[in-house]
């Protein structure tokens, strides 16, 4: 498969992504209901795993066709991935559910975690499977 073609998934993933974490953080559920139950840490647990998710997408989309590490796409994705974050946990505020900077530290977490994903798989990718580079 051409980078280019893999570029444009992890994109249209990122969104897909986006979309279900903007649901996730801004519908609400009923009192005493938990849907995250199985995740350890629970509710930022569940914060620190859905943001590692975006923050690997986000990392490939960034780097497009690049199979080194850039500080640009690293920086571009730890941004962008933070003021996500804090976006949803402000308008929380605005629909009845509470603004949680612990929230916001699982979700800078879950982030940094998966862009050091991203990187692992790049150092895997580069050194195993194209020894020439």
């Amino acid at each position: 498969m051409k980078s280019r073609t893999i570029t444009k998934m992890f994109r249209v993933l990122s969104v897909l992504l986006a979309f279900l974490l903007m649901y996730l953080s801004l519908a609400r559920h009923p009192e005493g209901e938990s849907l995250v139950k199985f995740f350890p840490l629970q509710d930022k647990g569940a914060h620190a795993f859905a943001y590692a998710a975006f923050g690997f997408s986000l990392f490939f989309a960034f780097n497009g066709k690049s199979r080194q590490f850039s500080w640009r796409p690293f920086l571009q994705t730890l941004l962008l991935g933070a003021v996500f974050g804090y976006t949803m946990e402000i308008i929380q505020g605005f629909v009845g559910r509470d603004y949680d900077l612990l929230d916001l530290l699982a979700d800078c977490i879950g982030i940094v975690s998966g862009i050091l994903i991203s990187l692992a798989i790049l150092y895997l990718y580069r050194h195993f499977f194209c020894p020439e580079n």
